[in-house]
């Protein structure tokens, strides 16, 4: 058995002392779950993961369980999480967010329950202490069922950008709600920012720092990771322990000279147009180098859109569904790439 497991661990209210116990009679979880489950428990030092691979082909990552263990105390002693309360896992099992959410059970003495990951999660009765959550549960389950947000205690938000319309839902939340900044090399996030206070910066966890490299992109270094983890996100530096995000430095639009960001500018456009699914990427243009492509699941009016810069207005293309990677992220390459083999778009006034 390795040490960073706090045994017994709990699991669905029972108490297991040992992986034989676990196998012999597991609780009652979908199969992936529990075949990750026993991997985590196993005298193996590591486990693998694949990156989320939005932004390109998904690399696996083979991550240290004693490091991962490191990174889990971090969150549950940072958040205030009571030993010995439940955690809900509500996400894939798969990508590192899901893995975590169990490496923070087993490594500091909680329960862990789960449910199957979906749009409108459906846990066990009950309240639990901290769940983690990508933005369309969120969004789902203020939607359709609140009463089950209210349940899950501290929300860890996660796995995608947080547009401005939630985060307003989400001002006076009974429970702390926590946009997370994470990625698959870090084990998890490395900062946080409370969207229930409004807050607009992320701040380290305890041992994290932040600085910039030349093109003003986000450098971490955090207690639990080798070496400096140098990122693709562009940010401003508030201190070495805080910043705002701005987008991703590997997806900007170069159109006329000017660098766009899509996150920035779809936020900008979900704000005028409804929570809708959207993106926004890009076409050759002869003209512009690049032509700004807003790409959506429903037939959208554009010719109103008051953007704060026109000149980065969209051509529309409409898709019967938006590329989502394995782990449920939006497939930016697979986008382009659909969007590019479709060359005679509607376009929109540039005037």
């Amino acid at each position: 058995m390795h040490d960073w497991v706090m045994w017994p661990v709990s699991l669905a209210g029972r108490a297991y002392a040992s992986l034989a116990e676990v196998r012999a009679d597991p609780p009652a979880w979908p199969e992936l779950h529990l075949e990750l489950l026993f991997d985590l428990l196993s005298d193996s030092p590591a486990f693998e993961v694949k990156t989320s691979g939005s932004t390109g082909t998904p690399k696996p990552l083979l991550v240290s369980k004693t490091a991962a263990a490191v990174s889990a105390r971090a969150t549950i002693k940072h958040l205030g999480v009571p030993i010995g309360t439940r955690l809900l896992l509500a996400l894939d099992p798969q990508p590192i967010g899901g893995r975590m959410v169990m490496v923070r059970a087993l490594a500091t003495g909680m329960d862990l329950e789960a449910c199957h990951a979906q749009a409108l999660p459906e846990p066990p009765p009950g309240n639990y202490a901290m769940t983690s959550l990508v933005p369309r549960q969120v969004q789902a389950l203020l939607d359709d069922s609140p009463e089950t947000l209210r349940r899950m205690g501290q929300i860890l938000v996660g796995g995608a950008p947080v547009d401005d319309a939630l985060a307003q839902r989400l001002r006076g939340w009974p429970h702390p709600v926590w946009h997370t900044f994470a990625m698959t090399e870090t084990l998890s996030h490395v900062a946080l920012r409370r969207l229930d206070l409004g807050e607009s910066e992320f701040n380290a966890l305890p041992g994290c720092r932040y600085s910039l490299d030349e093109e003003g992109c986000l450098v971490i270094e955090a207690p639990w990771v080798e070496g400096l983890v140098v990122t693709r996100d562009l940010a401003h530096l508030v201190s070495e322990s805080s910043f705002t995000w701005r987008g991703r430095a590997d997806l900007a639009i170069i159109s006329g000279g000017l660098k766009i960001l899509p996150e920035p500018l779809e936020a900008e456009i979900r704000a005028q147009l409804g929570e809708h699914p959207l993106a926004i990427t890009s076409v050759p243009d002869a003209t512009w180098g690049e032509a700004v492509v807003l790409v959506s699941e429903a037939p959208l009016d554009i010719s109103s859109l008051a953007l704060a810069d026109q000149r980065h207005r969209p051509r529309f293309h409409l898709v019967h569904a938006l590329p989502l990677t394995e782990a449920g992220k939006l497939d930016r390459v697979a986008l382009q790439a659909l969007v590019r083999t479709h060359p005679h778009l509607p376009r929109a006034s540039y005037d």
